[in-house]
């Protein structure tokens, strides 16, 4: 079986996913429906499945003494699994669904980065990275990020939903303009060569 080609599709299958999930829950801000979060909330869920099994799947078209963290494809698909799997522990614990609308369109962001990234093979770890200490300094550093940015987006959805009392229209298009603006970001020359420089 090709691992490389079946994870591939399953993490493009998964940026749509996250797509789907994100327009939803900024669409509920303006209608409010438990019902719609709810189905964004379980498409989000399935598309976490989906990103945990093509992670494993590159892992194993790569050998498990390589885990998929050689370079910057690899590196925006397991941070930004790291940020779904932290929202997912902070929303059964607090159970706040405001902040879906937040951790969900960063993780659309970076899996869309991630798509249209053109170096998506496997690549030799160079050899400053062949130790056993990779394995454990990448994963704190998944956790340490995801926790660090889904704590952020917990502060930021306080401090407007209970500080600031934005409309939520008003809200809505804010969160559309911040990211149409990060899409334009990443089509700059200035990205392209943060990338670059990144791979190198």
């Amino acid at each position: 079986m090709d691992y490389l080609s079946l994870s591939l599709n399953v993490l493009n299958i998964v940026s749509f996913g996250y797509v789907i999930a994100s327009f939803i829950f900024i669409f509920n801000l303006i209608i409010k429906k438990r019902i719609l979060f709810k189905i964004g909330f379980g498409i989000a869920s399935l598309s976490f499945l989906l990103h945990t099994s093509g992670l494993i799947f590159r892992w194993i078209a790569a050998g498990w003494s390589q885990p998929p963290w050689s370079n910057l494809y690899e590196s925006l698909i397991f941070f930004t699994w790291g940020i779904m799997l932290m929202y997912h522990i902070l929303y059964f614990m607090s159970r706040v669904d405001f902040i879906a609308v937040f951790a969900v369109p960063l993780v659309m962001l970076g899996m869309g980065l991630a798509l249209f990234h053109p170096a998506k093979e496997i690549e030799p770890l160079v050899p400053a990275l062949q130790s056993y200490w990779i394995h454990i300094h990448v994963a704190c550093a998944t956790f340490a990020y995801g926790s660090f940015i889904v704590a952020t987006a917990f502060a930021i959805a306080y401090l407007i939903k209970k500080k600031i009392n934005l409309h939520y229209f008003e809200l809505g298009l804010s969160i559309i303009t911040f990211f149409a603006v990060l899409a334009l970001a990443y089509n700059s020359p200035l990205f392209s060569e943060l990338s670059y420089t990144m791979d190198v």
